[in-house]
């Protein structure tokens, strides 16, 4: 199971010519999250390798016989966790399809295959599962006035503060989308001048830290801190949190992560997109981690991880306007020259959309997560003069264009869900959680455009 969810297939191919058993079926569970039931597992080696692949280990595990049609704990097939990334491959989705996967089988969520490819939008999983692509739906409203700049974000950051707060107290626990979204946004509109909640952020902070408080020996000997421990210290860099022994043990356990080829790669598996989903983000924030929070005393090991990062970050190949924005992002973070970051500014900025705005992927419409992000990857690594840029105008002008009444932007969810559906006080049901990350990167797109207060020029 671990050598398919890493698309290991040597690995796969020797345990198979040994009798490894193809259908294996992992334990299924029910655990309790908040007092709210939550399935996990049953898992075969197809599942698992289903959602990355490669290909041929997806063809070498059907070879020996694997179930094309096995569900897990939650009732997704292969061919829908093929379908649930933004790598998401069209070679695996007609693998499966050719081996009898069924396209019309639903979840315990009532969604099918080909559900699941409209939300990426491609055309060739879409018309393979016998479905017609659509044009991605204009985004921007007819809208005769629109918000002031400092209004807007005033709004949202309320909105943040208030609704991270909610969902710790609902969710019992920290979520990248909650109280790092609210950090992003609040510690921008601090830096403007905009007044926030400071007993809210302190409590943010207490909700961060002690996550990682009582792992921290476990860290400090090697163990994977995943993509939690980078967004934390994302949230927590940008607000200058200092280091202290729980920053300490984070970026040790980010060390540890680190790739041979200088990269940070998923556990392979199962994804969240698009928060973690993606290892130009993985990179640039471990990146970033290590710049701020890495020890004095590994200091010549830490300039040494840097630099293999931003090698992997020039040499690898970009799919998706995140890539594009978090490959800028780690590269300034890393020192990356005036010369370089503009070559690679070049392509984010080609794909600004007519309304302003970015899409995600191509065949998505754009949206506040994926424009926020951008605005302030160009704006951060020193590309652009948020105030002057005309691109950035253009940008600023979509979000504001967008945005609700309450603060918010509503990104549509593309991930498949883990945890048990509950409300947190953010807009947009099933949508709120990504809704409230692309508010959070809109926000702090918006914070950037406005001036500093006089008495911080």
């Amino acid at each position: 199971m671990a050598a398919a969810a890493n698309g290991n297939l040597a690995a796969v191919k020797l345990l198979l010519a040994k009798g490894a058993k193809v259908n294996a079926v992992s334990p299924r569970q029910t655990q309790e999250i908040n007092h709210r039931p939550a399935m996990f597992g049953g898992f075969t080696p197809l599942l698992l390798a289903a959602t990355y692949g490669p290909p041929e280990v997806i063809k070498a595990l059907l070879d020996a016989g694997a179930d094309v049609n096995a569900a897990e704990a939650r009732g997704m097939t292969p061919l829908m966790l093929a379908l649930t990334s933004d790598r998401l491959s069209p070679e695996t989705v007609k693998i499966l399809v050719e081996h009898g996967a069924g396209a019309r089988v639903k979840s315990q969520e009532g969604e099918t295959a080909l559900d699941w490819a409209r939300k990426y939008g491609v055309a060739s999983a879409i018309e393979a599962l016998g479905g017609k692509p659509r044009p991605p739906l204009a985004a921007v409203p007819d809208r005769a006035t629109m918000p002031d700049l400092r209004v807007a974000v005033e709004r949202s950051v309320g909105l943040l503060e208030k609704t991270s707060a909610e969902f710790f107290v609902q969710g019992a626990c920290y979520a990248c989308h909650a109280q790092s979204a609210a950090h992003f946004a609040a510690g921008a509109a601090r830096a403007k001048g905009i007044r926030i909640d400071e007993h809210a952020a302190g409590e943010r902070q207490k909700q961060m830290t002690f996550t990682f408080a009582s792992a921290g020996p476990g860290l400090i000997e090697a163990r994977g801190a995943g993509d939690t421990a980078r967004y934390i210290l994302e949230a927590l860099s940008r607000t200058g949190y200092p280091p202290d022994r729980v920053t300490d043990y984070l970026a040790a356990g980010i060390a540890a992560e680190q790739a041979e080829d200088g990269g940070w790669h998923g556990a392979g598996g199962i994804a969240r997109t698009p928060l973690e989903d993606g290892d130009f983000s993985r990179t640039a924030m471990s990146i970033r981690a290590l710049k701020t929070y890495g020890t004095p005393a590994r200091a010549a090991e830490t300039k040494e991880r840097i630099a293999g990062a931003k090698q992997w970050l020039l040499h690898a190949a970009p799919l998706i306007t995140e890539d594009w924005d978090m490959r800028l992002s780690g590269i300034a973070a890393a020192g990356g020259s005036e010369a370089e970051l503009r070559k690679l500014a070049g392509p984010i900025l080609a794909l600004q959309r007519p309304d302003g705005g970015w899409a995600q992927r191509k065949e998505l419409p754009s949206d506040a997560y994926a424009t926020g992000m951008t605005l302030s990857a160009l704006a951060e690594s020193g590309i652009v003069r948020p105030e002057t840029d005309n691109a950035y105008r253009k940008g600023v002008k979509f979000l504001l264009a967008t945005q609700a009444a309450d603060g918010s932007w509503h990104v549509a969810s593309r991930a498949a869900k883990i945890q048990p559906y509950f409300e947190s006080g953010f807009p947009y049901g099933h949508d709120q959680w990504i809704s409230s990350m692309g508010t959070g990167w809109a926000a702090n797109a918006l914070a950037l455009a406005l001036q500093a207060p006089r008495d911080a020029e």
